[in-house]
């Protein structure tokens, strides 16, 4: 799950109102800030969602942690499905690369 800030809002509100809007989830778990951040080129496939001549973004890395697995309410302008993998095995389907070193950096955790 990714999104971006509107106008005078903390990364933190944005985690909550994207936890929110994407999944529908709200106070099953506890959101935290990873401490990481990544800087990246925006694919071009996304490049209009930005100003005009933006082609890098800062995305900071927060995580939501569940007790159990839960049903999610996918936003369907969004998302169209979800399921629940190990951390390794959802690595391996994401296309975005910050996604991954994300998911593979709280697999390493665990382990």
């Amino acid at each position: 799950m990714t999104g971006s800030l509107q106008d005078d809002e903390t990364h933190s509100e944005a985690a909550v109102r994207e936890l929110r809007e994407e999944t529908g989830l709200t106070n099953e778990g506890r959101l935290e800030y990873a401490g990481i951040s990544r800087t990246f080129v925006i694919d071009p496939r996304w490049r209009d969602r930005f100003a005009p001549g933006v082609v890098e973004n800062l995305e900071f890395e927060w995580r939501y942690r569940l007790p159990a697995a839960v049903d999610i309410s996918l936003c369907p302008a969004e998302h169209s499905d979800y399921i629940w993998l190990p951390l390794e095995e959802a690595a391996d389907k994401v296309w975005s690369w910050t996604n991954r070193d994300a998911l593979l950096a709280l697999a390493d955790e665990h382990n």
